[in-house]
């Protein structure tokens, strides 16, 4: 699941640090951004570098327009350095025709348990 956000005027954005598929972290930049936080100069030195903003989402630039495909502390890394999405997978959870139609539009615990996959030989 994503959101597209067409371009904000005077707001700069950039992706840094991003993936193979153009997904890293959301930054802006302009005049209508917060300097920081009120009396909590910890919490702004988390959020601001040389003027820019982090999000704290994630995101990608197509065509002019920004992507939001998650939050970057919602992230899992693989053990193999793959980065997935949760947002995806409850995506797909949602549309798994197996799920009752009554409990599409609720919430409901839902536990994921992944096998080592296994090549059977010849």
């Amino acid at each position: 699941m994503s959101l597209c956000i067409v371009s904000i005027d005077e707001v700069d954005v950039k992706i840094e640090n991003p993936d193979k598929s153009g997904i890293g972290e959301i930054f802006v930049k302009g005049d209508n951004i917060t300097p920081g936080y009120r009396n909590n100069p910890e919490a702004t030195a988390e959020i601001m570098f040389d003027d820019w903003m982090k999000t704290g989402d994630l995101g990608c630039l197509k065509d002019g327009h920004l992507w939001i495909t998650g939050r970057s502390k919602s992230l899992i890394v693989s053990s193999a350095g793959k980065n997935i999405y949760p947002e995806e997978l409850e995506e797909k959870l949602v549309e798994n025709i197996y799920l009752p139609r009554q409990l599409h539009d609720q919430s409901y615990p839902v536990a994921l348990t992944l096998q080592p996959y296994y090549h059977k030989s010849k």
